[in-house]
């Protein structure tokens, strides 16, 4: 975690701040530095007993764009009422021309005040001074970041006028162990410093005994799982790849007969195989031309690489069982 911001030492700059301070608010002190870099250097202190704080959760009232320019320019009411009380009179048809876009809410609001008020097609004004409560409102809200009466707050948060933030801020106060610099800390106890008696008078560093260690890179594959890896690196060897499928159930031809292994095998048999009843079989694999390649190898020796017929080398003789080969297992 930083503790500088930019070229200054945060953990320093709160230590001079408290030299003449028994405590301090850390947004007062330093609105410009982030909240966790603050956070990080308090942390540091306190762990040395330097100081001790407090940390205070609030909601600040922040304006929004329009809430600002009603702020440095006044309400839209207020300038309704003001661009009336110069002309003397508006036709309502042209309030949006002569007023701009503050017409459409500020009309609506400075009759609800009584500022204005209807005079056949025209409007005029109601009274020769008025109080914008708004502006004052929220210039002061910019200042203090709240606001007291309830109602308003609601009201200006429903119009999009403010918003509220949560803010962390801290209570600092110095600790029993305060000074202006941080002291030297000592992280081991040296032969020289138990022969000079140094040891005595030494300030060491105190342990965090809730600090995380180092990750262990312990643990080894499971004696199945490394067979299991061994021969997976043999078939692609050979030339085999794995099939994208998460499926635990497969046919008996993509387990067995795909691998040529005949299907009166013994690791076919029900001690060394699971059956699947339910459903009892799976679909014809696709492309069909698989199955009927390796139907025809098995039975009658069709080697598929060179088209000869009855190789001892590729052929099983036996008898190809459908049943056996679409059994879920």
């Amino acid at each position: 975690m930083p503790l500088r911001d930019g070229t200054r030492d945060v953990t320093q700059l709160i230590l001079d701040t408290l030299e003449n301070q028994q405590a301090i608010n850390s947004t007062e002190a330093f609105p410009q530095i982030p909240q966790d870099e603050i956070k990080a250097a308090l942390d540091r202190l306190k762990s040395r007993l330097m100081l001790e704080y407090d940390a205070v959760d609030e909601e600040q009232v922040h304006l929004t764009e329009e809430g600002q320019s009603i702020a440095d320019t006044g309400s839209h009411e207020w300038k309704v009422w003001d661009a009336i009380r110069k002309a003397g009179k508006i036709e309502m048809k042209d309030l949006v021309s002569q007023v701009g876009e503050s017409a459409k809410v500020g009309q609506g609001n400075a009759m609800k005040n009584k500022w204005i008020k209807k005079e056949g097609s025209a409007l005029v004004v109601a009274t020769d001074s008025v109080t914008d409560l708004t502006r004052e409102t929220l210039q002061q809200a910019a200042e203090s970041k709240t606001i007291s009466d309830s109602k308003l707050l609601a009201d200006y948060r429903k119009r999009k006028l403010i918003t509220l933030k949560k803010v962390i801020t801290y209570n600092v106060r110095k600790g029993p162990k305060y000074a202006k610099e941080i002291p030297v800390e000592h992280t081991d106890l040296t032969a020289e410093m138990l022969m000079t008696g140094e040891w005595q008078t030494a300030n060491f560093k105190p342990y965090n005994f809730k600090a995380l260690g180092a990750n262990q890179n312990a643990g080894a594959l499971h004696p199945i799982n490394k067979v299991r890896k061994e021969f997976r690196d043999i078939f692609f060897h050979l030339g085999f790849v794995e099939m994208p499928t998460s499926r635990y159930v497969e046919s008996g031809f993509w387990n067995f007969d795909g691998l040529f292994v005949p299907q009166q095998h013994p690791a076919r048999d029900l001690q060394d195989t699971f059956y699947v009843s339910d459903p009892p079989k799976a679909d014809r694999p696709r492309p069909d031309e698989e199955m009927e390649k390796t139907m025809e190898q098995m039975e009658a020796g069709l080697d598929k690489i060179t088209g000869t017929v009855g190789s001892r080398e590729v052929c099983l003789q036996i008898k190809f069982s459908l049943a056996s080969a679409l059994a879920n297992l």
